[in-house]
């Protein structure tokens, strides 16, 4: 970490001269710059990633309201048929 004094200033009163330091430190971090564009890479995969599985599951949806409906009460019946034909077979 690399530190260093960034600003002093000196005051000048109007009868005599007085001064006030003002420092200010400040620090530039490798680590930042590092750190940072790993952090926006991560967003950017996470968003990617959940805009695929959105796209997934529309797709899904689309497909699933395409098929044709089942009429449960019909296939009930015929398989109560088939059933019986297959009890008076033995």
């Amino acid at each position: 970490m690399i530190k260093r004094k960034i600003q002093t200033k000196k005051i000048i009163c109007a009868n005599k001269k007085c001064q006030a330091k003002v420092t200010v430190q400040g620090s530039f971090t490798i680590e930042a710059a590092i750190i940072v564009p790993m952090l926006v890479f991560l967003f950017a995969i996470t968003i990617n990633c959940g805009l695929e599985m959105y796209t997934e599951c529309r797709d899904m949806a689309v497909k699933i309201q395409e098929e044709e409906e089942l009429d449960i009460v019909t296939l009930f019946y015929r398989y109560q048929k088939i059933g019986d034909m297959v009890e008076d077979g033995d």
